[in-house]
């Protein structure tokens, strides 16, 4: 399995602005374009922000985090047309790579939210967990202010992806996802980019799961369902070994799902 959060905007520590209505309604569009920039200045226009600065730097946002050497993460692009922009798919592809590429937000879903599904949590113990896994390097207000902020994005990003659902202010029922056929091939694939045969419970106990809080216990069924289908090579369980082997690349994946009617998956 490739380490797939390596080089993706590792270096930032701070998750501001999620961007999801904006990504999904935009992102399709940027297949469209024949460079980052141009694709930037369709969304400086486009956006429908007041605000130019904003709408500016929320074009920076979305393009920097989805472009990489001048060219837009193609599945994800062709994922979200595919779907559409408004589909419970689209959104729940958006969220694992959100995951991948801001440390902030996958690292209080793995080690904080997932402890916590089936139970409550509340904006305070967020705001906790953050303070402690940023230290208490530099000035305590600031470093206050800005959890605070980022504590409330991230909140707002989950409950957008019914996985916390708000008891009054501040406080929360923590719930898992069980993920569509679609969805759970899309994460395996980008997971396992290369064809070959997988440890199946090397995928099924990843850290990244905990982050997506899935529900776990169809996962296997959905494994099984993926072979029947034809979307994996092979999945076998012999003795203790238990394995898949893919079919496809994601992209070829994506373009697989593309020519089909996904209303059967």
């Amino acid at each position: 399995m490739v380490d797939l959060t390596e080089g993706l905007q590792e270096k930032k520590t701070l998750f501001w602005h999620a961007l999801i209505d904006e990504t999904l309604s935009f992102l399709p569009k940027a297949l469209e374009f024949k460079s980052a920039d141009q694709f930037q200045s369709f969304l400086v226009k486009e956006l429908p922000q007041n605000s130019e600065y904003v709408r500016s730097m929320y074009a920076g946002i979305i393009t920097n985090r989805f472009f990489s050497q001048g060219r837009p993460f193609r599945p994800l692009a062709q994922f979200i047309g595919c779907f559409g922009g408004d589909s419970a798919e689209s959104k729940e592809v958006l969220f694992f790579e959100l995951l991948l590429r801001e440390p902030s937000l996958r690292d209080v879903c793995k080690e904080f939210f997932s402890k916590r599904v089936g139970g409550e949590a509340t904006r305070r113990e967020v705001e906790g967990f953050l303070i402690q896994s940023r230290g208490t390097s530099g000035e305590m207000g600031t470093l206050k202010k800005s959890v605070k902020k980022q504590a409330k994005m991230i909140v707002h990003v989950l409950i957008r992806l019914d996985r916390i659902e708000v008891k009054k202010r501040g406080f929360y029922n923590v719930k898992s996802k069980k993920p569509t056929l679609p969805v759970f091939l899309y994460v395996l694939h980008r997971l396992y980019p290369k064809l070959g045969m997988y440890k199946a419970e090397e995928f099924l106990n990843d850290g990244l799961l905990d982050a997506l809080m899935w529900n776990r216990s169809g996962l296997k069924d959905l494994l099984y369902e993926a072979w029947r289908k034809k979307y994996l090579a092979k999945v076998s369980e012999i003795d203790q070994y238990f394995h898949f082997s893919t079919r496809y690349s994601l992209s070829d994946f994506v373009e697989r799902v593309k020519n089909e009617d996904t209303t059967d998956m």
